[in-house]
Formats: C-alpha cells, sequence, structure tokens
C-alpha cells in the first residue's frame, strides 16, 4: 500500500479512536514509534490563515499529539479519510497511477469543528540530507477552511465491503480470461478470501490501525491492502492493457473502491 495513504488511515483511525473516547487519555503521538511513520524525520499541522492573495500557514503542532488536542478543543467529533478530485490538474493521469507516487495521492483529511469544515492536505518532501537514522523524508498537513462545505461520507461498512466485493469478482473474472498466464486473478482472488476470514491481519503495517478498530473494519482494511495493486513496473498498472475499455473499467473501479472501503473503514468506531 502506498505509504501517503498507510499513514493518512493510522491518523484517521487513532484519531476517531482518541476524540470518542469515554474515558479521559492523552491525545497519541504517532510520529515517534509508529510504523507508518517510519521514514518521517518531522510531521507538522499548520492551518491556511489570511487573504487568499497573501495567505500564510499559521503553525499548530509538531507531530500529531498536539493536533489532536487542538481539533478536540474545537468541537471535532470525527475525523474523515476523503479522495479529493484532482483531474482537472492533471489530465491523463488516473488517480490509479499517480497513487503510486509518493506525495501524488488523491487523499485528505476532512473535519468540522466549531471553527468551520476544513480539509486537511498532506505535503510529502524528501530530504536533501537524510537523517543518521535513516529517516529521508518530511510531513505537512495543511488545513484550508472551506468556504462551501461539502457533505460528510455516509458510507457504511457493510456498503463498502459490498462494493468492494463487486469490484475484486469483476476485476478477477477479467484478469482470468484475459491474463491467464499471470496469476493476477489469484490475487484479487485472495483479497475476497480475506473478506471473509475471522482474523484478519495487517501484511506490511500491523500498528496502522488501533486495537480497537472494529473486526470488519479491520478486515475491510485488510482486503484492501491485499488488493492494492496499483504501483510502476511490473503492477497492475503495468500489464500493457491501457487502451482496453474493460481493463480501464474494472481498474477504476477497483481503486474507486479500494478507497473508498480504506476511508470507510478508518472512520469506523
Amino acid at each position: 500500500m502506498n505509504l501517503e495513504l498507510a499513514q493518512l488511515i493510522s491518523i484517521v483511525s487513532y484519531g476517531n479512536s482518541y476524540l470518542n473516547s469515554t474515558t479521559e487519555k492523552a491525545p497519541p503521538e504517532l510520529s515517534q514509534n509508529q510504523s507508518t511513520f517510519y521514514c518521517v524525520s518531522c510531521v507538522e499541522f499548520v492551518m491556511r490563515n489570511g487573504p487568499k492573495d497573501v495567505p500564510k500557514d499559521v503553525p499548530i503542532s509538531k507531530g500529531t499529539l498536539g493536533w489532536f488536542q487542538h481539533l478536540k478543543d474545537n468541537g471535532v467529533k470525527r475525523l474523515h479519510l476523503i479522495n479529493v478530485d484532482w483531474s482537472q490538474e492533471r489530465p491523463g493521469l488516473p488517480d490509479r497511477c499517480a497513487a503510486f507516487f509518493l506525495g501524488s495521492g488523491n487523499w485528505a483529511i476532512l473535519t468540522n469543528g466549531y471553527d468551520g469544515q476544513f480539509v486537511w492536505l498532506p505535503e510529502w518532501k524528501v530530504l536533501k540530507r537524510p537523517k543518521k537514522d535513516g529517516k529521508d523524508s518530511s510531513v505537512m498537513y495543511r488545513g484550508v477552511r472551506l468556504d462551501d462545505e461539502v457533505p460528510t461520507p455516509k458510507e457504511t461498512v457493510a456498503g463498502a465491503e459490498n462494493a468492494l466485493r463487486k469490484a475484486l469478482e469483476d476485476i478477477r473474472d477479467f484478469a482470468s480470461t484475459e491474463l491467464k498466464g499471470m496469476q493476477w486473478h489469484k490475487c484479487f482472488q485472495m483479497a475476497l478470501d480475506i473478506l471473509d476470514q475471522d482474523e484478519p491481519d495487517l501484511k506490511n503495517f500491523g500498528d496502522m490501525v488501533p486495537d480497537s478498530l472494529a473486526l470488519k473494519a479491520k478486515r475491510l482494511i485488510m482486503a484492501s491492502e491485499q488488493a492494492w495493486v496499483f504501483g510502476g513496473m511490473g503492477s497492475w498498472n503495468d500489464v500493457g492493457l491501457d487502451g482496453d475499455p474493460v481493463y480501464t473499467k474494472v481498474s477504476n473501479a477497483l481503486y474507486k473502491a479500494v478507497c473508498n472501503a480504506l476511508g470507510t473503514a478508518a472512520t469506523a468506531i
């Protein structure tokens, strides 16, 4: 799975666990030892402020602890992982292809609080000089207040699972017919099998979500992780069928279903 997306899932799921806790506890600091921050030397949260022609970034926190506390103080009850439409900014580059490049994903965090609705956009940078501990990246999450509020996602875990199952079945059937010798159909069948498992286990980021996350939500994330085939050379994006309309249809449908499933599962409590 794309590291940028994995980190967003982690922030949203742990943030929701904290914001909706019935007991008093300190906000979690994820940047120190959490696996989705393994290569990140610095993470900071800023809020875009000032007139549109001369905007400035107001610092909120370095690390997640201060940001989670800021959200709670401002009445935020839920974080939502959403998709942002970048099609106008990068025509000809489908989101499922752009997702391979760090910092090019179409995901963001949506919050609603006393000070309005904000979308928090990640900005990744590769350090010119990696730190001694090998960490070579920094991330800034910039909060931008929306003048025209957007509806918060209402998808359920069950609905997201059904959509993912349908997309996986369609792309599996296509792969088993058109790409018999490449074993892609087995990859998609494995994701389908995970949706029926009793004990899901995340492959790459074992601590990506809190233990308190519901089983069905964890299963949805694990199946999506298995279904994440949107990489570079040697990935599903590279099978050489770009001109095939059915390939394009089932590929885009799977990407949409996977992103919807991950966003829904991360928001579940």
